[in-house]
Order: C-alpha cells, then structure tokens, then sequence
C-alpha cells in the first residue's frame, strides 16, 4: 500500500528510493517485481537492500547518499499518502519557493492530528486558508513538535549538507535529524512553511515485524541524541536555547 500510494499519484515522483532494511518476508521480492514491472511508470524506481538489519538511522542515509532531486522526503513502510500529495505540495512549492514544508497528518482511526496547529497558530503567518509561513520555528518548537514522522516534511536538498541521521541512536533519532537541519535554517534563513490539510498523509498500523523497529531488553540501553538531550537541559526551553554538537 506504501509504494502504490508513491505510484498512484496524479503528478508521479521523480524517484522512488526504496531501501529494504534486510527484511525477513516477501518484502524484497514483492519489491523487486515492482522495480522490474516499473517500466510504464513515469517514476525512476531504485532498490536497495542491507545485507544485514541496520536500523532506521543506517537505511534512511543510505537513500539520502542515492538521492538525485532537489527535495527529498522519507516515507516509512506503514504510512500512505492521498493521491493528490506530491501535486499539492509541488503547486505550493511552485508560488512560494520554500526550502522546508511541514504538513499535518492524520492517524488511519481519525481520532489524531499532528501538530495540532491550536498550540502554536499565534507563531505563524496565515497564507491563505491552509497555508502557513513560519517566521521563528524556535517558537513553534517551544509549544509542541512540527515533525510527525519523516513522510510529513518535505526538504530541499541545498539544506541537507553534511547532516545524517545518528546511527548510534536508538530513539529520537528522526528528532535529532531533523532539529539539525532546523538549526541551520536559522543560521540560513531558509523558508519554511505549515501545510494544515490533515488528509494528505495518514498512518496505517505498524508493520508487523518491522527490522527497523529495535527493541532492547532494558530501557538503559536507549541513548538519546545529544541534541534532543540540550534542548531537554536548556536553562530556557520557551525560547528553546540550542547548543553546539
């Protein structure tokens, strides 16, 4: 469903990444028989597979290294999106120029919506009825989170540089991501923008079995990233005080 939601879209992706994290079903099979069957698609299919599970943070920077377009978003294997998705987001793409969109999704039940745009509208700078710049992510942050799973943010590529995900993290690890790229698009004065229409992205339940998903035996064993751990530290957290890695 993953993959026919990427297919299925009225304006076609111009590549599809799929990066199989070593999985122990059908997975890579029913996978490669997509790749191969691809040629009618409009869409540049590239499959990847780990010899051996790596993780979330390892399979995610192993598809931005193969990435060739100008933004990039991540898709994870129980999340879907509506079929007018990529087109919405190109059209506001297309007027506004934006180097990071963030757009509000929606749990498969409907009873969830991330972020919840009540918490911190007073920080944002409406565009019309559902568009949103963000002048101080800092202060939007200082209320509740604007990430809510990779597929919800769309990034130019100019704003990844060296940043990676942290493949010694085993929590937080998307978090840390993506408030690194944030710090450097205040230093950068990217422009960044809410999308708030809640069926462009919906999760389905997680996948059974799911590799990526490490578990531990005890919760000791998690290490949160030195990052999320500052922003936990800082002495003013309204104003979200970010230090140095």
């Amino acid at each position: 469903d993953t993959i026919l939601s990427l297919i299925n879209q009225t304006r076609k992706p111009h590549e599809i990444i799929i990066v199989d994290d070593c999985s122990s079903d059908r997975s890579f099979e029913i996978l490669s028989k997509i790749v191969t069957d691809s040629n009618h698609l409009d869409s540049n299919l590239k499959l990847i597979r780990n010899e051996t599970n790596k993780g979330s943070s390892f399979t995610r920077n192993t598809g931005l290294e193969v990435i060739s377009g100008d933004y990039f978003s991540f898709l994870d294997g129980d999340d879907q999106y509506s079929t007018d998705y990529i087109e919405t987001v190109n059209d506001i793409y297309e007027k506004h120029r934006f180097q990071m969109l963030f757009v509000q999704v929606i749990s498969k039940n409907k009873k969830t919506v991330r972020p919840n745009i009540i918490r911190f509208q007073k920080h944002l700078k409406p565009i019309g009825d559902t568009l949103y710049s963000i002048p101080d992510p800092v202060k939007v942050l200082s209320h509740e989170s604007l990430f809510a799973g990779g597929g919800n943010v769309i990034i130019a590529k100019e704003c990844l540089k060296n940043i990676r995900f942290d493949e010694n993290s085993k929590v937080f690890e998307d978090w840390d991501f993506y408030f690194r790229i944030l710090k450097s698009s205040l230093e950068e004065k990217y422009s960044l923008f809410l999308f708030q229409k809640q069926v462009l992205e919906f999760y389905t339940d997680d996948v059974v079995n799911s590799l990526s998903k490490i578990k531990a035996k005890n919760y000791k064993e998690f290490q949160t990233p030195k990052l999320v751990s500052d922003l936990k530290n800082s002495i003013d957290r309204s104003e979200i005080s970010y230090r140095e890695r």
